[in-house]
């Protein structure tokens, strides 16, 4: 038995203030009392008018947006991947806000958290891990997002959300020209502009050119108090902005240029370039969906939905190694809860400094909501709890 698909997810569920209270008054309350705090601390928040051909590829939207439909399975993992059940919990307490976990050619994993570490782990036992004995590496400032290790192991291409585009070595050959910690950077601008929020990075398995994604060009901001770059407050604010400054971006490392493939993006997240390397699959998480983005043939530069209206907050992607045409997808939350506010410009610009301040005790209600959704070309789509 499946659940409904996700045209029928609710987006954000309002708790009633009474049983006579009109939901309409109840939103227009909330939107007095954020205009009168904004407008008292004069606090301009820059909302952006969303394209009203958007708006049905949100979950909710009532129409299909791709060749890939989506289903989810029951309380009994019905249709889900056989495994997903048993996953666990890995390192708590090491390794604090980990964005990416890259697996290393002898089975190892690099991990990068979020005060600006890569940290590694060992095979154990069975199909257990222990952490390496090698001391982490700092690669910041900045937020390490995400990673590529190199067919050998000796490097690692990381996306520093304040710097752009580094390479890491992870060992140590002077002849090669290797010194384990040493960090280059490769990439910080594009096509003659800098970006501000470099994200994720994928390597082509038929040429070797680099891919990687800018979310926004706002960068992202320090928070003091907590000691880390705020990736999730960057996010919310692009959300409720309706910025669409994201972008696909390619990296030579034959002649050391970068150019964009293409904008527009609301908030481009994560990419895993396809196996015969014709397209990149790109995570657009501003509009829950991810795209096709054609890197080769009459549509190069364009895009189309591989799957749309994902009951929940895409994120990453990765390749799957074993069968054409199948991605992962990480979903690091619920639907986003600010998708209700798309239309209504005036609503976010009032709204956008109150809801901010609320985004803690917001996130609560939809960060438990997390999931893997397997995406197979041409077949249905199955979200793995």
């Amino acid at each position: 038995t499946l659940l409904p698909r996700a045209s029928t997810v609710p987006i954000l569920k309002m708790s009633a203030a009474g049983p006579n209270v009109p939901r309409r008054l109840v939103y227009l309350s909330v939107a007095a009392a954020a205009a009168a705090v904004s407008w008292n601390l004069r606090l301009p928040f820059g909302a952006r008018f969303v394209r009203p051909d958007l708006l049905p590829l949100l979950p909710g939207g009532g129409r299909d947006t791709g060749p890939v439909s989506l289903l989810l399975p029951d309380g009994d993992g019905t249709g889900a991947v056989s495994g997903a059940a048993s996953a666990v919990r890995l390192f708590e307490g090491s390794a604090a806000g980990v964005e990416s976990v890259v697996v290393r050619p002898d089975g190892g994993l690099i991990l990068l958290d979020k005060y600006g570490y890569l940290r590694e782990a060992d095979p154990g036992p069975g199909r257990s891990y222990v952490p390496s004995q090698r001391p982490p590496l700092y690669v910041g400032p900045g937020r390490p997002l995400g990673a590529h290790v190199s067919a050998d192991g000796t490097s690692v291409l990381v996306c520093n959300s304040l710097v752009g585009l580094l390479r890491v070595d992870l060992a140590t050959d002077p002849a090669r020209g290797l010194a384990r910690g040493r960090t280059e950077l490769l990439s910080g601008s594009a096509d003659g502009r800098p970006f501000h929020y470099a994200n994720d990075v994928d390597v082509s398995p038929t040429d070797g050119s680099v891919y990687f994604t800018s979310s926004v060009d706002e960068p992202v901001r320090y928070n003091a108090a907590a000691g880390f770059y705020d990736t999730l407050a960057a996010y919310a604010s692009a959300a409720l902005r309706g910025d669409a400054s994201g972008a696909l971006l390619r990296y030579d490392p034959a002649t050391g240029d970068t150019q964009k493939i293409i904008g527009g993006l609301f908030y481009a997240n994560g990419v895993a370039v396809s196996h015969d390397g014709s397209y990149a699959a790109v995570v657009e998480t501003g509009t829950h969906r991810v795209l096709k983005v054609h890197l080769t043939g009459p549509k190069k530069g364009t895009a189309t939905t591989l799957i749309g209206r994902i009951p929940g907050s895409p994120d990453g992607i990765s390749r799957s190694e074993t069968a054409p045409g199948r991605f992962w997808v990480a979903m690091v939350a619920g639907p986003n809860i600010f998708l209700k506010l798309t239309p209504y410009v005036w609503l976010r610009e009032a709204c956008g400094p109150l809801l901010l301040g609320m985004l803690p005790t917001l996130m609560k209600k939809v960060i438990p909501y997390t999931g893997v959704l397997l995406v197979q070309e041409g077949l249905d789509s199955v979200i793995c709890p």
